[in-house]
């Protein structure tokens, strides 16, 4: 029985593992963020999130006049927040 790969599979395998983590590092957001943060995690303007906040379906605190957001509150909104085709709005081509 074979231990291990070669030394090429070994290698391939670590520059893998390397790119992954970098990857990894690039798109990690913390569990509380500022404003900005959060604009850029959403994709969502400033106004959308403070809308979002207003209604109470995302969690915020706001600590010395400044905002802070749930990343996970975000998160679950997305998931129970089903895109919705409005068929009024589409138009047929004949």
């Amino acid at each position: 029985m074979e231990q291990g790969g070669s030394c090429e599979e070994i290698r391939e395998l670590n520059e893998l593992v390397r790119q992954v983590i970098r990857m990894a590092g690039q798109n990690v957001y913390p569990r509380w963020m500022d404003i900005k943060a959060a604009c850029k995690y959403t994709s969502m303007s400033k106004n959308t999130l403070m809308q979002y906040i207003k209604d109470d379906c995302i969690y915020a605190k706001r600590l010395k006049g400044k905002w802070y957001i749930d990343r996970e509150s975000i998160d679950n909104l997305m998931l129970q927040d089903p895109v919705k085709v409005h068929l009024s709005r589409l138009r047929f081509v004949r």
